[in-house]
């Protein structure tokens, strides 16, 4: 029971970590265009 508990923190641990990552790259992605868009106008 210990055990499993840990792995699932982990395992949450890493996800919510993954998750932003994710959502750290789509703004990266979303200033460029942004970036884009004031350099063409």
């Amino acid at each position: 029971m210990r055990k499993d508990r840990r792995l699932s923190k982990n395992r949450m641990k890493s996800s919510s970590e993954s998750s932003k990552m994710a959502v750290s790259i789509c703004l990266n992605k979303q200033s460029m265009i942004w970036g884009k868009q004031i350099n063409a106008s």
